[in-house]
């Protein structure tokens, strides 16, 4: 093909062997060249020089040597387009090259905007894919291209949005004041924050992180930002690491089944706590406060075995027939100072809530209230 450069090859002719050549449907990529004195086919490849070897021919056969009868260019994309549509999937099809021309596909797909999701390499004879696990009202790109001898060619991008609502956005946090902690306690405070260790600058030399404190974060602490989020370290050295204790914080907190409950609802209100000290703490005290300095306030204390470092733990207080209007659930962590701790400002939580009217007819519930632990 002399639009295609390749060498031209003048065959021979075997002896006993009548060979032909016999063109097929039209088109301009030949698919298989026929050399006669070996009998044996070989394969073009029309994008690259060289010959494979193919299927051998018998002596005395007459082979036919098709044209390959798509009429396209392999520079040209597939065609594609998104055919279903799910909450949480979108099924894309495609079409291009004849499959004996291509060693296979390659899908990939992200959020518009973002970076790579995923991608997934399928046989050349594919005709379409499912990707699932897709975020709820949420646009994605989706590219499709073929790939001949693991090189690729083309590409097409669609963009689609999956159906359904998208997800809310994730909870703001405020990033903790770190300056001055020790590196593994800082860590540990932000996954309690729920964040995560970003980049850390350390110029002093030292890499023992038991002996690094933090001189500054990025960003500074009481920013909000999206939780999962990552908070980048300034360390600096010391040569006298304080000793390992226990630090009880109080994490997060939540009520069920929300925050503007009715008189008619039990109401359970969920504190989360753990020890991110570096030593495990044993037993201690934990109280429930409810509506502090009101008519109907109420203590509710519990006993806590102990926590080890690194472990994590639930309170809750379950209460139905609340009065209507606000009401407030304060929790203590040691309320008696039993555990010797990096920093007892932590040891406090408040949740509050709405108590509004039902709909419909209701009736007046006695008060009632338990405490436990998860």
């Amino acid at each position: 093909d002399p639009d295609l450069h390749a060498v031209d090859r003048r065959l021979g002719m075997a002896s006993g062997t009548s060979p032909s050549i016999t063109l097929v449907g039209g088109g301009n990529l030949y698919a298989v060249a026929f050399h006669a004195n070996t009998g044996s086919l070989w394969t073009l490849d029309p994008e690259h020089e060289g010959f494979d070897r193919g299927p051998e021919i018998r002596p005395g056969a007459s082979p036919a040597i098709a044209l390959n009868p798509w009429s396209g260019s392999l520079s040209v994309p597939p065609s594609a387009s998104v055919t279903e549509i799910g909450t949480h999937s979108l099924t894309v099809s495609f079409s291009g090259p004849p499959a004996s021309l291509l060693d296979g596909y390659d899908v990939w797909w992200a959020k518009t905007g973002g970076e790579s999701l995923g991608s997934r390499r399928l046989p050349a004879d594919a005709t379409r894919y499912q990707i699932d696990d897709l975020q709820g009202g949420t646009q994605y790109d989706i590219g499709v291209g073929y790939t001949t001898r693991d090189q690729h060619h083309g590409g097409v991008r669609v963009s689609q949005s999956t159906s359904g609502s998208p997800p809310p956005p994730p909870p703001r946090v405020p990033v903790p004041d770190l300056i001055g902690e020790m590196v593994p306690r800082a860590e540990r405070l932000l996954a309690a924050a729920g964040l995560h260790e970003g980049q850390v600058f350390n110029a002093s030399g030292e890499y023992r992180s038991d002996h690094l404190k933090v001189s500054g974060t990025n960003p500074v602490a009481g920013t909000r930002v999206d939780q999962g989020s990552a908070v980048d370290l300034a360390v600096v050295a010391v040569t006298d690491p304080p000793a390992e204790i226990a630090d009880l914080v109080v994490t997060t907190t939540r009520a069920d089944p929300g925050d503007f409950p009715t008189l008619t609802d039990t109401v359970t209100i969920y504190f989360v706590f753990a020890n991110i000290g570096a030593k495990d703490a044993s037993a201690f005290r934990v109280r429930f406060v409810l509506d502090r300095g009101a008519s109907t306030q109420s203590i509710y204390d519990l006993d806590v075995s102990g926590l080890a470092s690194g472990g994590e733990k639930t309170a809750y207080l379950r209460m139905s027939g609340l009065k209507l209007g606000s009401h407030y659930v304060e929790f203590y962590l040691d309320v008696d100072n039993a555990i010797p701790e990096v920093n007892k400002t932590n040891n406090t939580s408040t949740h509050g809530f709405e108590v509004g009217l039902p709909d419909g007819p209701w009736e007046e519930i006695p008060f009632k209230a338990d405490a436990g632990i998860n």
